[in-house]
């Protein structure tokens, strides 16, 4: 079996990189772009409300909030959403920017722990 030289597989590597981060980018400007505002229901307005809470309150779980189905939010999407709650307060745009940034602090743990588990960065990242 003939293998490709190490350039050709590094230009290939690449160009598939770029392929998946325009096709990555391409998708959050999709879902998180200007008809966002409309597809926000009272579910998915949980979080900047609760993180507008917690800076209003200085409580990691403010004790005034009603708290549905026996939930208590120690450790949720709040965290993600609450410094953009902090710079621009409870709003649609603050949501999107918390879910885009949750999003990437997902797949940035997802990789680091394939990372560990394999030993090697280029199968982590297939």
């Amino acid at each position: 079996m003939r293998r490709l030289p190490v350039r050709r597989l590094d230009v290939g590597w690449a160009l598939l990189c770029l392929a998946a981060a325009a096709g990555a980018a391409w998708t959050l400007v999709t879902l998180f772009g200007p008809p966002f505002a409309d597809l926000v229901n009272s579910d998915a307005a949980v979080p900047p409300l609760l993180a507008a809470e917690m800076l209003r309150t200085q409580a990691w779980v403010p004790s005034s909030w009603y708290y549905v189905n026996d939930d208590i939010w120690l450790v949720g999407p709040q965290l993600d959403v609450l410094p953009f709650v902090l710079a621009w307060g409870p709003s649609s745009g603050a949501l999107a920017a918390g879910n885009i940034f949750g999003l990437l602090l997902s797949g940035l743990f997802v990789f680091l722990l394939s990372q560990q588990l394999v030993g090697n960065r280029a199968a982590a990242l297939s």
